[in-house]
């Protein structure tokens, strides 16, 4: 029902208004009330429904809606009731005009004095009992709903939070009903109570505990003293039980403090300080040890067994804490807080008589605000009833609270919040603008401005006098006119204007506005086109009623006619003649009724004007022909109106001379024209003109085509308008005319002299029109082309020759080209020759030539040719492995697509291998070491190949492989490696480590090689490589750690019981770090550098009288020099106390006691000795002692006192491995 809800509200907002526009009257609020129906009778489908609606004792006006079937799905109805009035309302089906079915049925329109509302600091609760036979109710709180049983008429919110704004909303569906559904909503607004500062609130309740100890009647007395009317708690109720038992759960240190509780008057007969009877069910009990007749005062005792606590008889000289209360005040019963007037700055309140109620201490407060921070309070009389609120601002909603509150702070609100709008600011200068038959435009000034004042849109109100009814009709704040339509003719209305708050509350009105509107025009008023003639016309309206006079006026929309006009009765239809020809008349119809004559009704015409006298062709082109045309002489026309089948249609103005052209014609065309005169709109008779031939069109765009040396292409584009075909001429060919018919826009000429010019005439011709006029173009033939030509070349130049051409010509062309290179020569007739110098080598070029004569050129003969390319230069060896060498050169001038790149042995001339590199460098692999080759390198461009380069190349002889360390000492290390047949002359060795370097050969064949003089735990680097000559073999390295030697002078010393510390001295050689190892691995040790070569170690937290075995050894890059070991015993020392001492309450007289063992007892366990006594509420100055064997971690003290705080010590005895007896 989320959405009902919205809607409701929605609508409430918008429509709620007062229904007296007089300031000085309040109304009653209305409701706005959701009826919501299915279609009835069932599958009927109704047109609309009819929903009417009445006070019950009939005496008021029905108030009826029509709502469409289509529209809303499920139907609806919004329908507004007066709060606290019963209505009848009925539902009627309409389908054509006849009733279906009717329902009825019985409403009301709720208000919030319905639910008693009862506030407290925490709670919150409403009754609804008069309307729980009625109504189904649903409660809603921020985000969470509560659905109501039918039988439930009580409702209550607890846990809330103090002095807090709460607004609930309730919606109720009206029961009984099974074909609708009624409903309503409705929000409370709230705000709870308040204790004073420092006090907890419970219900109508305060609460504060005082942690210094007081006796009872002291307790008793300093709450009298903290606030009007309170005392030691009194715990009514098993639910203010609990809520104090929560609260002392959270409050440390508190077990027992005093309530109100005793049996001071007589024994056994427990009261609270109020004089009421104990009758709660909680337990109450006595300390063992306490007379009963000396218990009088009681106090709260939490229970060591469980979370509650209990009541407990205690001496009342006792000081303890204890926990004061008061109750607020409560609420009158039918107490009632109304709002009496509401106007723009001041609103009046009224409320029952408080003077028998108030308590001491209290006054009445009222609290009023429409925003939370600007809050306003006055302090009100107690013997008054009423008060005014003045200087509110207009049109804002205000809360409005009633509370009584003393003088520390704690309040009582004696109602719910009530919703207060105060009227907004009227506006001024109401106006109407406009009147007419249908519609009223109004105008008016807005509001005065003023400090915080607003409203949220403005309201119409359009009363009719004479049926007595009213529409209100709503306007957006920021408009100030509106045009208000549905209105009838010729009749009374007033008019009101009303500014309207956010919640609805109107302003006052101004004085009303009566108007009467205007009659009502005719409607249809026309002219039939048949109906208009040359001088007359006939004219058609339709009256609104019978028994009304129409008012006809003529009007010519020039001065060349006088104005006619006619008062006819009750009649539709009227012929007017004697009009001018062509003319434009405003025709103006008008009703009148009882002398008042309503706005004209306003149409044009224009009559039919004379046709045109004769007509005759005076000049024909081939796109237009111009007519000499006599028109006629009386009548007024704006032109004349040209139509031909497939020519235009247009309207031409006549010139002076009587001349008009009709342009945009066809060519070779025959057309017939309906001519007539034209005014306005409105065309004469028809004059008929046959038989126009329009002239043919020339050829257009006459241009050569495709021309050789013997044959002339001639084209064009194609003629305008219609023809049978062109005829074309050459003049001077073969010394003779030649003609060609065509019906296409080319012709061809064939078998014609080179370089040659020729004149040719063009023209189109059709049967029974006259050619069109001749176009003459001149084309000359090309001269004839070079047969051919023949070359030579080289890297740079290239020299081509050709024969001689026969007929006419005056010259060459001879042109070269290549990517990126272009070259051309004007050369003479008698020239057969051209060289090209200075070309790029390897590169393509296109040699072509062309036979000139003036503007004409010859077909191109062409030759493709090549220049030889450049070799390679700087052919070097840029890098050598064993059986690889790495072979680069500079790229040559010109272009090239690849290298062939050879090789073979110095001492062998053959060829041992060819390959091709598109690139400026090679990788020759599988070489064999040790040996001399000879390289050579050649450019490849297509078939050509430039001259070969040469490079002499020496292989680096093979590397040592294998390479490890044999073995090594502090002084020496021998190497080794796999043997390899090479050529080569030595070995080149180098030992190196961060301080020298030493380099020297070795000859001979060698697998093995010793190295001495070498420093213990240094690192050396060993490189090995083969020779020959000067070319070096890939070098081979292997590092060498020699081993470091060990510490010297290992001593113990500062032996104790839980530390003891070694030292020694630093060792020959490089030590990077020393390695400590302790057996057993108990403790921490610390390496010291003392200076001068001395080291120590410091053992910490070791095992007292342990024997441990202590092992050095010096480190040189992760290699470990041989270990030296010394044995240490620990002393002694006395045992640690048990650990992790716990207890566990066993019912109300017992304990069970445990722990653990040390971590370190230091000696055999013997036994386990246990001591406690009593502490709280008594001191006892000696202990107990009980003694459990060494295997038992736990016992159970018994017979201890309930209620009682104990002190528990635990110790061991043991012995130890000096066989002597220790206790912790």
């Amino acid at each position: 029902m989320d959405k009902v809800n919205l809607l409701l509200l929605l609508l409430e907002y918008i429509f709620q208004v007062s229904k007296s526009l007089d300031c000085d009257q309040v109304k009653t609020p209305t409701k706005a009330v959701l009826v919501t129906w299915s279609e009835f009778p069932k599958g009927e489908n109704p047109d609309f429904y009819v929903v009417t609606y009445k006070f019950t004792d009939g005496f008021n006006q029905k108030i009826a809606e029509n709502i469409s079937s289509g529209v809303l799905k499920p139907l609806n109805s919004i329908i507004l009731l007066e709060e606290g009035k019963k209505y009848d309302v009925t539902i009627e089906s309409i389908k054509n005009g006849t009733i279906l079915s009717v329902k009825s049925f019985k409403t009301r329109g709720l208000s919030g004095n319905y639910i008693e509302t009862f506030v407290t600091s925490t709670t919150v609760s409403f009754n609804w009992s008069i309307l729980a036979s009625e109504f189904s109710v649903t409660i809603s709180l921020n985000n969470t709903s509560r659905i109501m049983q039918q039988n439930d008429v009580f409702a209550e919110w607890d846990h809330l939070i103090p002095g807090t704004l709460y607004t609930f909303k309730f919606e109720f569906k009206q029961l009984h009903f099974e074909f609708i559904n009624i409903f309503q909503t409705m929000d409370i607004q709230v705000e709870t109570g308040l204790c004073s500062q420092g006090w907890l609130a419970f219900k109508g309740s305060c609460y504060k505990i005082s942690k210094s100890s007081k006796p009872w009647s002291t307790a008793q007395q300093i709450c009298e003293l903290s606030s009007v009317g309170a005392h030691l708690v009194d715990i009514q109720s098993e639910e203010e039980r609990i809520f104090i038992s929560s609260y002392l759960h959270t409050v440390n240190q508190i077990i027992m403090l005093w309530t109100g509780l005793n049996d001071m008057k007589e024994e056994g007969h427990f009261l609270w300080t109020d004089g009421s009877p104990y009758l709660g069910k909680a337990e109450i009990s006595s300390l063992s040890l306490i007379p009963e007749n000396e218990a009088d005062c009681y106090a709260f005792q939490k229970n060591p067994t469980g979370p509650s606590y209990f009541f407990t008889g205690f001496f009342c000289y006792i000081p303890l804490p204890y926990i004061c209360e008061y109750e607020l005040p409560s609420v009158p019963e039918n107490f009632m807080f109304n709002v009496q007037d509401v106007r723009t700055t001041e609103a009046v309140f009224v409320w029952s008589d408080l003077n028998d109620w108030i308590e001491l201490g209290f006054q009445v407060i009222i609290k009023y605000y429409f925003d939370d921070s600007e809050q306003h309070f006055e302090s009100l009389p107690l013997n008054t009833t009423h008060t005014t609120i003045v200087q509110l601002s207009p049109g804002r909603l205000y809360r409005v609270l009633l509370s009584a509150r003393s003088s520390k702070g704690a309040q009582t609100n004696l109602s719910p919040v009530l919703m207060v709008e105060t009227r907004p600011l009227h506006s001024h200068h109401l106006e109407a603008t406009h009147v007419s038959s249908t519609q009223i435009y109004l105008q008016w000034d807005p509001p005065q401005n003023s400090s915080n004042a607003s409203f949220h849109h403005y309201l119409v109100t359009v009363l009719d006098t004479e049926a007595n009814t009213l529409e209100k009709l709503p306007v957006q704040k920021n408009t100030t006119s509106m045009v208000i339509g549905n209105i009838k003719p010729y009749h009374q209305y007033k008019i009101y204007l009303q500014s309207v708050a956010e919640k609805g509350s109107l302003s006052c009105s101004e004085k009303p506005i009566l108007i009467t509107t205007a009659v009502s025009p005719p409607s249809n008023v026309f002219i039939h086109p048949e109906d208009v003639q040359e001088e007359s016309i006939i004219l058609y309206w339709k009256v609104p009623q019978e028994g009304l006079e129409s008012y006809i006026q003529v009007k010519p929309t020039t001065e060349v006619d006088e104005t006619v006009k006619f008062l006819v009765n009750t009649t539709g239809r009227l012929k007017i003649n004697h009009l001018v020809p062509g003319m434009t008349y405003e025709i103006a119809v008008a009703i009148v009724n009882n002398g008042n004559m309503s706005e004209l009704k306003t149409i044009q015409c224009t009559l039919k004007p004379k046709p045109i006298q004769i007509i005759v062709p005076y000049d024909i082109s081939s796109n237009s022909v111009v007519l000499f045309v006599q028109m006629p002489d009386i009548g007024v026309f704006d032109g004349i109106y040209v139509t031909s089948k497939g020519g235009p249609n247009v309207t031409l103005t006549l010139k002076n001379d009587n001349k008009v052209t009709i342009g945009n014609l066809t060519p070779g065309t025959e057309y017939d024209f309906n001519v007539s005169t034209v005014s306005g709109n409105m065309l004469s008779s028809v004059y008929h003109v046959p038989g126009v031939k329009t002239c043919l069109a020339a050829p257009q765009n006459v241009h050569e085509g495709k021309v050789t040396d013997t044959s002339i292409q001639i084209i064009w584009d194609r003629a305008d308008g219609n023809f049978q075909q062109y005829e074309v001429t050459c003049i001077n060919c073969a010394g003779t005319f030649t003609v060609q018919k065509v019906i296409q826009e080319m012709a061809v000429f064939s078998n014609l002299i080179p370089g040659m010019l020729y004149n040719f005439t063009i023209r189109t011709e059709k049967e029974g029109f006259k050619d069109s006029l001749l176009v003459i173009k001149e084309i000359e033939t090309v001269p004839s082309p070079v047969k051919y030509m023949n070359h030579s070349k080289d890297s740079e130049s290239i020299t081509v020759t050709w024969p001689s051409v026969q007929n006419i010509f005056d010259g060459y062309i001879i042109s070269i080209i290549s990517k990126s290179f272009i070259k051309e020569e004007i050369l003479s007739t008698n020239i057969r020759m051209c060289r090209f110098d200075s070309l790029s080598p390897g590169t393509d070029f296109l040699i072509s030539i062309v036979t000139t004569n003036g503007l004409k050129k010859s077909h191109p003969t062409t030759l493709k040719i090549s220049t030889y390319p450049d070799p390679p230069s700087h052919f070097q060896v840029f890098g050598q492995e064993e059986n690889t060498v790495y072979l680069s050169w500079k790229l040559p001038r010109g272009g090239f697509e690849m290298f062939q790149l050879s090789y073979c042995l110095m001492t062998n001339s053959e060829t041992l291998h060819t390959t091709r590199v598109y690139g400026s460098r090679a990788v020759v692999k599988n070489l064999t070491p040790g040996m001399d080759y000879l390289f050579q390198l050649k450019t490849i461009k297509g078939l050509d190949s430039s001259l070969a380069v040469e490079k002499k190349v020496t292989t680096k002889p093979a590397g040592i492989c294998g390479l490890t360390l044999k073995k090594a000492n502090t002084s020496s290390a021998t190497l080794m490696w796999n043997p390899t047949r090479t050529n080569f002359t030595h070995y080149k060795v180098s030992v190196s480590n961060s301080t020298f370097r030493k380099d020297y050969n070795i000859l001979g064949v060698l697998n093995d090689y010793t190295v001495t003089d070498l420093i213990a735990g240094s690192i050396y680097n060993f490189t090995l490589q083969r020779v020959r000559g000067r070319v070096e073999g890939a070098i081979t390295f292997i590092e060498i750690v020699t081993e470091p030697a060990k510490v010297e002078n290992l001593k113990a010393f500062n032996v104790s019981s839980h530390s003891f510390s070694v030292n020694w001295r630093l060792p020959y050689g490089r030590v990077e770090r020393f390695h400590v190892d302790l057996i057993p691995c108990h403790g921490f040790v610390t390496i010291l550098d003392l200076g001068g070569g001395e080291y120590r170690a410091d053992f910490s937290s070791v095992t007292p009288g342990t024997t441990y075995n202590v092992t050095v050894s010096s480190v040189s890059s992760s290699a470990y020099s041989s270990p030296v070991s010394r044995t240490v015993t620990t002393n002694v020392t006395y045992p640690g106390p048990p650990v992790f001492l716990a207890g566990e309450k066993v019912g109300s007289a017992g304990i069970l006691l445990s722990w653990n063992v040390p971590p370190h007892p230091n000696g055999r366990i013997m036994s386990y000795i246990i001591k406690y006594k009593e502490v709280c509420p008594w001191m006892q100055t000696t202990y107990t002692q009980v003694t459990t064997k060494p295997d038992s971690l736990e016992v159970l003290l018994t017979n201890l006192n309930p209620g009682t705080t104990y002190e528990i010590k635990v110790k061991l005895t043991l012995l130890q491995r000096d066989n002597t007896k220790r206790t912790t």
